[in-house]
């Protein structure tokens, strides 16, 4: 079992990615060095603070694993998942009876906003507002962009959904939350906090007209 890091042990910031994994052949043993292997590079990835696991399910049924890990925010996790490094890993299983189910214990895109280092989570809306505002317009143009290629229709989507990510989690979403901060942590008057949502409703509609506009 790999233990937690001992910066996740001091309580710090994150989240939990929780992994089931199958392993139904006769290759399990294979297939088992292999998942170490990958949580190995995981560990050692920026962002990464620690794995628990691989353990198993049920002491009944020795096909099944679980293993947790933990990342400082979004942007390493993601930066993971779409690694090559990762994705060579995982080929190397391909054959081998392999087969995951993944869930995350973040809170809607709070991991996404930095909040007050003292003080309380942003609420779960504001945080979803944010992202939305930067993830309609950018889906938009890059649909614009990708969609001649001629890539086909699950290439394109995947492709987009890299793309879409990648802007908003490391730039778009950073640099509203900037413009934002005192009315996402509740620092503003309630003037000030009326012109943020107008604001912000304004620059939707802006989106969707322009949308409108290129869809004719």
């Amino acid at each position: 079992m790999a233990g937690i890091s001992p910066q996740h042990r001091k309580g710090s910031k994150g989240f939990e990615f929780q992994v089931e994994h199958s392993l139904q052949s006769e290759s399990q043993h294979l297939a088992l060095l292999e998942l170490k292997r990958l949580l190995a590079a995981e560990q050692h990835w920026p962002g990464c603070l620690g794995t628990v696991g691989p353990d198993l399910i049920d002491s009944q049924d020795p096909n099944r694993f679980i293993t947790r890990t933990y990342w400082r925010d979004v942007e390493c996790f993601v930066g993971w998942m779409v690694s090559s490094e990762r994705s060579q890993l995982l080929r190397a299983m391909d054959g081998l009876g392999y087969s995951y189910s993944a869930e995350t214990n973040w809170r809607g895109f709070a991991s996404w906003i930095v909040g007050d280092a003292e003080g309380d989570p942003p609420p779960a809306w504001k945080v979803n507002l944010l992202v939305l505002i930067c993830l309609y317009p950018t889906v938009l143009i890059l649909n614009n962009l990708i969609n001649p290629l001629g890539l086909g229709y699950s290439t394109s989507i995947l492709v987009g959904n890299i793309c879409s990510v990648a802007l908003t989690g490391w730039i778009l979403v950073p640099a509203t939350q900037t413009c934002y901060a005192q009315w996402i942590n509740g620092r503003c008057s309630r003037r000030d906090s009326q012109i943020s949502l107008l604001s912000l409703a304004a620059l939707l509609l802006l989106s969707w007209a322009i949308s409108h506009g290129l869809s004719g």
